[in-house]
């Protein structure tokens, strides 16, 4: 369940606080 969260925000710039430290790391950077 958290997965799909990070994964369908991870676009919208929610990666931020999704992932703080995971592959989404560059994306929330950029």
């Amino acid at each position: 369940m958290r997965y799909s969260v990070m994964v369908t925000r991870h676009h919208d710039g929610f990666a931020l606080w999704d992932s703080p430290g995971s592959y989404e790391r560059p994306f929330a950077i950029s």
